[in-house]
Order: structure tokens, then sequence, then C-alpha cells
């Protein structure tokens, strides 16, 4: 006689709000992207009056704030919603798969206690299977997150990329000894205003990207 089969159904839905977490996890790092720049943590400029000003008055400065970049650089953007879109298709197909999942295990269990399964061979075939339908459940998760994972690794180092080169090419006429970017104050403690060339950065990017049309 086969034994009392109980079916955990709370495990296929646990499994997959733990992706969830992943996948929105790794959706806001790629939003962030800050491995753009090799960062400065911390800078020092001594005062006029120390006598070592002369350490700094031959370089030609200036900084970059990453977020504001990051937030108004289009391609960035483009990224951003690319991954926002792919991410909403895995919970889709995800969900999908676990409500019938629920379901087909809600029903074996009707089933079983109703003593409806023909013979305990056929009870215990359709538990199998159900098991290898939850195991394959979690196969594709793990896909699933690998991939996003994959994808973010893959844009960031495109959008690098893509930002240096601008860099050069734009240093080429300013040229800058040191060129720091600076998130949410986190590297530089005090600069002064006419330092920041955020905004040139981003207009210059934004002027030679050119969106790829969508199928």
């Amino acid at each position: 006689m086969l034994p009392y089969i109980w079916v955990n159904f709370s495990s296929s839905r646990l499994a997959v709000s733990r992706l969830y977490v992943l996948l929105l996890i790794i959706i806001n790092l790629s939003y962030n992207f800050l491995i753009f720049f090799c960062p400065v943590h911390y800078i020092f400029f001594p005062d006029a009056a120390s006598g070592n000003a002369n350490a700094t008055s031959g370089l030609k400065i200036a900084y970059v704030e990453v977020d504001t970049l990051l937030s108004q650089y289009n391609f960035c953007k483009d990224l951003n919603a690319d991954m926002i879109s792919k991410e909403e298709n895995s919970r889709m197909v995800l969900n999908q798969k676990a409500n019938e999942l629920r379901k087909s295990q809600q029903e074996f269990q009707k089933k079983y206690e109703s003593n409806a399964f023909i013979s305990p061979e056929r009870a215990q075939q359709e538990y199998a299977r159900l098991g290898k339908l939850e195991q394959d459940l979690q196969a594709l998760q793990n896909k699933l997150a690998t991939e996003m994972a994959s994808e973010n690794a893959k844009n960031s180092q495109i959008l690098r990329d893509s930002i240096n080169a601008f860099l050069k090419e734009y240093n080429k006429t300013k040229g800058y000894n040191l060129i720091i970017s600076n998130t949410s104050f986190d590297n530089l403690l005090y600069a002064d205003s006419t330092l920041n060339i955020t905004k040139e950065i981003v207009d210059g990017l934004n002027a030679r990207y050119t969106p790829v049309a969508k199928k």
C-alpha cells in the first residue's frame, strides 16, 4: 500500500519568490552600474596657505556625478527598460508554471485522499511526475537567474566601454589630468562646482547615441 503522501504546495511559491528577489536585485544593480569608473574614494586638496598647494596646482581636475549621468544617459535608460521588461517576462513565465504545478498537486492530493487512483502504482507514477515538474521549475528558476546575471554583466561592460570611449575623445580637447567619479558624495567631501562636468558628459553621450529600432 502506498504510504500517505503529503505534498508541500508552498515550496514552488517560495522558490519563485526567492528568484523574484534575486531578479529585482539584479535589475537594481543594472540600473546603478556603479562600476563604470575606477573609484577614487578620497582625494585631499591641501590648503593653499599650507605651502603644499604646488602639489596639485599643475593638475587639471574635473568630476562627474555618476548618479546623474546614469539617470540621464539615454543608453543607460534604454538598457534599464530592457532589463525590466525581461524581468517581468521571467516573472510571468514562472508564475504560470508555478500555478500549473500547484493546481496539479492539489488535484493529486484530492485523488489520493478519495482513493481515486486505480492502483498504488498509478498514484506513485503521478507523484513521481509531479516531483519531476517541481525539479524542472527549480531548474528554470536557476537558469533565468543565471541569464539575468550574465545580461547584467554584459550591459555593465558595454555601458562602461561606451562612457570610457567618449571620455577618451572628449579629453583630447579638454586636457584633464584626472576625471573623478562621484556617487552621492561617496568619493568627494568637497569640490568647487566649476569642476563639475556632468552636464557636458551627459549631453555629449546623448548626442552621439542612436537608439536601436525595436522590432
